[in-house]
């Protein structure tokens, strides 16, 4: 059974995704909700926006690339399902954890360093988080099949499944159900926190471990050369993080995600 499995994800990868063809080479590019990154289309016929999708658009231009970003945004698990199945090419934006890596083809470098960090309500006893005592009581929520930061290795971690995660997680606090939520970038929950205006309910805690790398994924059949050329391009672009800071600011409503620099 695991042979068959393992069948099936070869000979997907192999037939579909990266493609050339007489008017040119194109990647088809999948990505989950990830503000203030990335966001899903927000009526019919639009596309999705963001500035990790504005960024990685003009990487795809200086290497002569075009991207079929879908529209629509997936939950991050039918994401790596997807770019597993070769659905798609490229996934947008993912950490590398052990099993991603030996999955999927990951640049050298992340385009973006991030913090992670819990969520908590106001009134939570949780005012700091210094060691991983701080955490052993604790029921958090996770994205469902998403990177899990070394501190809540071995702790109760609750997945989260579907869109909207940190919301969702928001109103299980709510509920009493959690005692917080776990994003591996802290500004997923500021954004957060200001598109759905529940900033001053709660506070947002990063954990005292090493920033966690932000990449652009790739599926295992897209050729060596054109993950070699995307780093070039990378390193020939503005630095991510000044290309976001300015994207943010220009949009006002991110307000609460300007605080967090």
């Amino acid at each position: 059974m695991l042979f068959k499995k393992l069948l099936i994800v070869v000979l997907a990868a192999a037939i579909g995704g990266w493609h050339s063809t007489s008017a040119g080479r194109s990647l088809k590019v999948g990505f989950f909700e990830l503000p203030p990154h990335v966001y899903g289309a927000k009526s019919a016929g639009n596309h999705a926006q963001g500035p990790a999708i504005e960024y990685l658009h003009k990487i795809a231009a200086s290497m002569g690339v075009t991207l079929e970003v879908q529209s629509r945004a997936l939950p991050l698990s039918r994401l790596v399902h997807a770019l597993a199945m070769g659905e798609i090419d490229v996934a947008l934006a993912m950490a590398k954890n052990p099993v991603r890596d030996g999955m999927f083809r990951f640049p050298e470098k992340p385009f973006f360093q991030m913090r992670p960090a819990l969520m908590v309500m106001q009134p939570s006893r949780i005012q700091d988080i210094t060691d991983f005592d701080a955490l052993a009581d604790l029921r958090i929520g996770v994205y469902a099949d998403g990177y899990l930061s070394p501190m809540l290795e071995g702790l109760a971690t609750f997945s989260i499944h579907g869109e909207k995660v940190i919301h969702r997680g928001y109103q299980i606090m709510e509920w009493g159900r959690l005692d917080a939520v776990y994003s591996a970038d802290s500004l997923d929950l500021y954004s957060n926190a200001a598109i759905y205006g529940f900033q001053k309910n709660v506070r947002i805690i990063e954990l005292p471990e090493q920033a966690t790398g932000l990449y652009t994924v790739f599926s295992s059949n897209v050729p060596a050369e054109v993950i070699a050329e995307y780093e070039q391009a990378l390193r020939r672009m503005e630095p991510y993080s000044s290309f976001l800071k300015n994207f943010v600011i220009m949009n006002t409503t991110q307000s609460t995600a300007q605080a967090a620099w």
